[in-house]
C-alpha cells in the first residue's frame, strides 16, 4: 500500500481521503499541512489525464484545499473542456469550492463563463450549486429560477433528501413568503 512520509508520520491516501498510520483521519491542522504534500505526491501536477485530474479535484475538496481544487478545476477545464463526462463532474465541484469559500458570485461567474465557453448545457448538479449560490447571496428569485429549472430536468422528486430539496428548504426558510 503506497504512503507518503512527512515528518516521520506515514499517512495514506485511500479512497479520496487521508488517513494517519493508525488508519484515522488526522485533525484539520494536521490535515491543513499534509494534503498538499500528499495530493502533491499522489498526482503529480501538469501532466495527468482527465480521469487523474478529476480524482485530484475531488481529493483536493474533500481535504478542505480549496484553492489547490480550484486551480486543478480551471487547469482541467481548460485542457480537457471537449470531454463531457468531465466537464459534467467538474462544474459543480468547482462552484460548490468556490461557496465553500465564501465566494458565491464566482461560482455563478464560473458557471456561467465554462456553460458559455464550453458550450455544454447545465447539469442538474450545476443547476442545484448555481440555485445554492444564489441562496447565498440571497437572491432567492433566481435561486427558485435554477432549481426549479434543477427539478425539471431531473424529471421532478428524487428523494426527500437530495441537494435540490435542500437548496428548495434553504429558499422557502430564507424567503419567509416571497413566493
Amino acid at each position: 500500500m503506497q504512503y507518503y512520509e512527512i515528518d516521520g508520520e506515514k499517512y495514506y491516501l485511500i479512497k479520496g481521503k487521508i488517513y494517519d498510520s493508525s488508519f484515522l483521519e488526522p485533525d484539520k491542522m494536521t490535515l491543513e499541512k499534509v494534503a498538499p504534500i500528499v495530493l502533491r505526491e499522489a498526482y503529480g501536477a501538469d501532466n495527468m489525464e482527465w480521469e487523474d485530474t478529476l480524482q485530484y479535484i475531488k481529493t483536493a475538496k474533500a481535504c478542505e484545499q480549496y484553492a489547490a481544487g480550484i486551480k486543478a478545476c480551471i487547469t482541467g477545464l481548460q485542457k480537457f473542456g471537449q470531454n463531457e463526462y468531465f466537464v459534467d463532474m467538474t462544474l459543480p465541484i468547482l462552484t460548490s469550492m468556490y461557496r465553500l469559500i465564501g465566494k458565491p458570485q464566482l461560482a455563478i461567474d464560473a458557471a456561467e463563463e465554462y456553460v458559455r465557453k464550453l458550450d455544454v448545457s447545465y447539469s442538474v448538479a450545476l443547476l442545484t450549486s448555481v440555485a445554492a449560490a444564489y441562496c447565498d447571496l440571497g437572491d432567492y428569485a433566481s435561486a427558485k429560477k435554477f432549481a426549479d429549472l434543477a427539478y425539471a430536468t431531473q424529471g421532478g422528486g428524487k428523494g426527500e433528501k437530495t441537494e435540490l430539496s435542500l437548496v428548495y428548504a434553504r429558499i422557502r426558510k430564507l424567503s419567509a413568503g416571497e413566493f
